[in-house]
């Protein structure tokens, strides 16, 4: 295909570096007045003439629409190229045709959409993805083969480490808390407490010991499921200090159901702007 050599370097940074003097294309366009560029195995020839299209304005040819697997591809050669400002127009418009298609759970096409909010600067989706794989995972994002920086992939997996650490500082708390001298609500009622968040804790891997450190196989979601569902037995009890009996109204939800609110905000996803180096490229 033959391309226009300034349009690319009016485009895109990326050629404007190739095109100078002292690197070979640069030297043989000067020559012999054209230079020939062949593809990588990453690059995708479609999502190419897509991109080249939209660069020399033959605007008629350029799709309205895209699926996601499609816009992954041209994602991975605006990124190459840096041509990010002058495929804009069309990425929000694919984007927009899309955004009821974000999945809810871990799939390829979730990193996918990861990888299209990163390259094309959409805060929103970017966030909704990220919190989707941080509360799911339970290791490091898988990638599939896209060039998701590092930083990406370890914040993503630092939030689930953490947020799962918590859960289980907070719970070894809770038990410090049934087994202090002070009675909390009575004697018996503390020590029923203590007894069953210490059974359920351990037949379902809750203490701090098992939620310590990269806690791999583990994710957020999980953890919050086992805390929820941490049982109680029912008994009866005197009813508002007088003499009649009946069922105890103390419960550890009340207790778990706290810790797990506090770690929402935190797990809501990454911030765009928390990559500097994501917005510098567009200076």
């Amino acid at each position: 295909m033959r391309v226009s050599s300034s349009h690319l370097r009016l485009a895109s940074p990326y050629f404007k570096r190739m095109f100078r003097s002292g690197w070979p294309e640069g030297d043989a366009l000067r020559t012999k007045g054209r230079v020939e560029i062949r593809l990588q195995n990453s690059e995708d020839p479609d999502a190419l003439l897509i991109i080249l299209n939209i660069i020399h304005g033959h605007t008629r040819k350029v799709p309205r629409t895209v699926d996601l697997t499609m816009l992954t591809k041209i994602a991975v050669l605006v990124d190459i190229y840096e041509c990010y400002e002058v495929v804009e127009m069309f990425s929000n418009m694919w984007i927009d045709s899309l955004i009821g298609d974000m999945p809810q759970s871990i799939s390829m096409k979730l990193t996918q959409w990861i990888w299209v909010a990163w390259v094309f600067n959409k805060p929103d989706q970017f966030k909704v993805a990220t919190r989707i794989a941080g509360r799911q995972n339970r290791d490091l994002i898988e990638t599939c083969g896209l060039p998701i920086p590092q930083i990406v992939a370890a914040r993503i997996d630092e939030q689930r480490q953490t947020s799962i650490n918590r859960i289980g500082s907070a719970l070894h708390d809770l038990l410090d808390y049934f087994n202090s001298d002070d009675v909390h609500c009575s004697f018996e009622c503390d020590s029923i407490l203590l007894g069953a968040l210490t059974k359920e804790m351990k037949s379902k891997k809750l203490s701090s010991e098992d939620l310590r450190g990269p806690c791999l196989g583990m994710s957020y979601e999980d953890v919050v499921d086992k805390a929820k569902n941490i049982r109680l037995p029912r008994w009866n009890g005197v009813c508002n200090g007088y003499s009649s009996y009946g069922y105890h109204n103390c419960s550890i939800e009340t207790h778990v159901d706290p810790i797990l609110a506090s770690l929402e905000d935190y797990m809501c996803g990454l911030d765009l702007k928390d990559f500097p180096s994501h917005y510098g490229r567009d200076a």
